[in-house]
C-alpha cells in the first residue's frame, strides 16, 4: 500500500521552523497540529508547571477575556486547544480557511500574551489536587508510578511523580510563577507545525508571520539523550485499602528511541504480545485461562531522543493473583524465546495497516500523524513508508527484535490493591 501522501507535501524548513502544508480534497476546512519545545526542568519537578501552564493559555490574554476568545472562535466555528506532551507545548486547531489568518492569531496570542488569571489558576490548582485524592486509591495509577520511578530518571518527562511530591509543589505554585515560568519558555522555539485541507496558498512564511518570531533551541543540537534507569529486578507492593481488584504491572527500562532501526519490529513485537483483543496473552489469560477481563502489553515514553519502557498490565482479584501472576510471566517468557507464529505477524500486519488507512481518512488525522512522524524524526516520506515498513517485517526481525530488548527475567513486578 503506497499512499502517495509524500509528493503531495510541501515543507519548509525557515531557521528552526519546520512546517508542512497538505492541500486536502474539502472546501474551506483546515486542520492544524503544532508544537514547540517547551523544556522544563523535569528533574526538579517543573513538569507540573507545564502541564498548569498549558492549561490556562486558553483562560485569557492581556487583551481579551476567555469569554471574548470563546465567542469569536464560536462565531466562526472553529476551535483551538493547548496541552503538553514530553517536553514539548502542543496546540490543535480546526477552521474554515477564510478565518485561518484569524486562528493562528490566537494561538499566537494565547502562546506569547497568556494573562494567567488568578481564579482560573485557583480552578486548575482545586482539580489536580483533586485528581490527586483520586490517584491515591487508584490501583493502575500507584503501580504505574511505582514502575516509573523504577526505569525512567528524574530528567525524563514521561516519569510519574511522587503523589506527595507533587501536593508539596502545590503549596508553593501561583498564578505568577506559572506566567514567569512560562515566560522563560513562551519564545517560539523548535517549531513544528502540520497544516492539511484547503491550504493550496498557504505558505511557511505566512503562518510565520502570524505567529510571530521563531527563536533557536536552547541547548545544544546534540540530541543523544536516552534518560532511562537499568535496574534490578524487584518486586513492589503498595497496599490500598478496599480495592480487591490489584493492577500488576510487569516491566523494565528500554533504551530504544523511535528513530532507532529496529524501533517498529519491536514495537510490533509488543504489539502481538499484548496490543489488542486478540493479543497473544489476551487469547491465553483472558479467554482460555479466565483469569482476567483485562491485559495488555506495550511501550511507552519513547521519542526520537529518548528510550522508554516495557511495561505489561493486567488486572487480578485477591483469590486469582497467585494464579495470574505466574501465568501471565509464562505466556511472556515463550513469546519472547518462540516469537510470534507466522498467522500471528501477518493478522497484526493487516490490523496495522488498516488502522493506517482509517487514521489518515480524515484532515485531523492526516495533520496528527504528519505531525508525530516529525516528533519522531521523520520526514514528509514516512507518510508513504510506514505501510511499506510494515510489509517488510518478517517473523525473524520480530522475533530478533523481542529477543535483543525484552527480557523477563529482569522485569519489575509491581502491585497495587487489597491483597488481604
Amino acid at each position: 500500500m503506497n499512499t502517495g501522501l509524500a509528493s503531495a507535501i510541501r515543507r519548509d524548513q525557515v531557521g528552526h521552523a519546520d512546517i508542512q502544508i497538505l492541500p486536502w480534497d474539502v472546501d474551506q476546512v483546515v486542520s492544524i497540529r503544532g508544537s514547540i519545545e517547551y523544556a522544563a526542568e523535569y528533574h526538579s519537578g517543573e513538569g507540573l508547571l507545564a502541564d498548569m501552564a498549558s492549561a490556562l493559555l486558553d483562560k485569557g490574554t492581556e487583551d481579551q477575556s476567555k469569554l471574548d476568545i470563546a465567542a469569536r472562535l464560536e462565531d466562526v466555528g472553529a476551535s483551538i486547544s493547548f496541552s503538553t506532551l514530553s517536553d514539548r507545548l502542543r496546540f490543535t486547531a480546526r477552521c474554515l480557511r477564510p478565518d485561518l489568518d484569524l486562528v493562528l492569531e490566537l494561538i499566537a496570542e494565547q502562546l506569547n500574551r497568556a494573562s494567567f488569571p488568578e481564579n482560573e489558576f485557583q480552578l486548575v490548582n482545586q482539580q489536580v489536587r483533586s485528581a490527586i485524592q483520586r490517584q491515591r486509591v487508584d490501583p493502575g495509577d500507584a503501580s504505574r508510578r511505582i514502575l516509573s520511578g523504577l526505569t525512567l530518571a528524574d530528567s525524563h518527562p514521561g516519569r510519574e511523580w511522587d503523589l506527595d511530591e507533587i501536593e508539596r509543589n502545590l503549596d508553593v505554585i501561583t498564578a505568577e510563577s506559572l506566567r514567569a515560568f512560562h515566560d522563560r519558555h513562551r519564545t517560539l522555539r523548535d517549531v513544528k507545525i502540520t497544516l492539511v485541507g484547503d491550504v493550496a496558498d498557504v505558505t511557511a512564511s505566512m503562518v510565520l508571520d502570524r505567529l510571530g518570531p521563531v527563536a533557536a533551541p536552547a541547548g545544544s543540537d546534540e540530541e543523544t539523550s536516552l534518560d532511562v534507569l537499568r535496574t534490578d529486578a524487584s518486586v513492589r507492593h503498595l497496599e490500598i485499602a478496599d480495592r480487591p481488584n490489584l493492577s500488576v504491572l510487569f516491566g523494565h527500562e528500554i533504551p530504544v528511541r523511535s528513530v532507532d532501526d529496529d524501533y517498529l519490529a519491536l514495537w510490533t513485537a509488543v504489539f502481538i504480545l499484548g496490543g489488542n483483543f486478540s493479543s497473544r496473552l489476551m487469547t491465553i489469560i483472558r479467554d482460555e485461562m479466565g483469569l482476567t477481563y483485562g491485559v495488555r502489553s506495550a511501550l511507552s515514553a519513547m521519542n526520537r531522543t529518548r528510550g522508554g519502557l516495557w511495561a505489561t498490565s493486567i488486572t487480578l482479584s485477591q483469590d486469582r493473583l497467585d494464579e495470574g501472576v505466574p501465568a501471565t510471566k509464562d505466556v511472556i517468557n515463550r513469546f519472547v524465546t518462540e516469537g510470534p507464529t507466522l498467522d500471528e505477524l501477518n493478522e497484526r500486519k493487516m490490523t496495522l495497516k488498516g488502522s493506517y488507512q482509517v487514521e489518515l481518512a480524515t484532515t485531523q488525522g492526516l495533520a496528527a500523524r504528519m505531525h508525530t512522524n516529525m516528533l519522531r524524526g521523520y520526514g514528509p516520506e514516512m507518510m508513504d513508508d510506514h505501510p511499506l515498513r510494515i510489509d517488510a517485517l518478517t517473523r525473524e526481525s520480530v522475533t530478533e527484535a523481542a529477543r535483543k530488548w525484552l527480557h523477563p527475567d529482569r522485569m519489575h513486578v509491581v502491585s497495587a490493591g487489597s491483597k488481604a
